[in-house]
């Protein structure tokens, strides 16, 4: 679906669909959350290149610390899983005291990961990821989306 803007206004605007994040480069981006819809500042650069591409590559949800435990859990054996998990509990602890309530909320996300790989075994990821991609497919609420989309951000890791 193509989107094309007024070539006549010259003020701020944003286009804004249902069930879709809003990227915007300005000051007024924030106040979409007034009207139920996600919204997130992008640079100008990004910018151009969803204008110029149609897409954008976001990995939301990621944390760089966490990520890299997760690879040397990964690669670890069962005696090492076990310490490398303690410190992907610590550190997913020390992410609660972050001013931004959603890394909190991603560390749970990687400690449930890792807890439920190291019961379900090395298959959990990938067929956690098969499951959120086919829910993501259907017409599901925007917050439930935007849950499960991070969730297989997360994941991805693992696979």
């Amino acid at each position: 679906m193509a989107l094309r803007a007024n070539p006549y206004y010259k003020g701020v605007c944003h286009i804004a669909l249902a069930q879709e994040v809003l990227l915007g480069t300005d000051s007024h981006t924030c106040d979409v959350g007034a009207f139920g819809q996600f919204a997130t500042g992008i640079g100008n650069t990004d910018a151009g290149f969803v204008l110029g591409t149609g897409t954008l590559i976001l990995e939301t949800g990621i944390v760089a610390s966490l990520d890299a435990l997760v690879k040397e859990f990964l690669s670890a054996s069962n005696e090492e899983k076990k310490a490398i998990f303690s410190r992907i509990a610590g550190e997913a602890d020390h992410l609660k005291g972050s001013t931004a309530r959603s890394k909190s909320w991603y560390g749970k996300i990687y400690l449930t990961a890792v807890k439920n790989f190291m019961e379900k075994g090395a298959d959990y990821a990938k067929n956690e990821m098969n499951w959120l991609h086919s829910m993501l497919n259907k017409s599901i609420r925007p917050a439930k989306a935007t849950e499960f989309t991070l969730k297989k951000n997360i994941l991805s890791t693992f696979a």
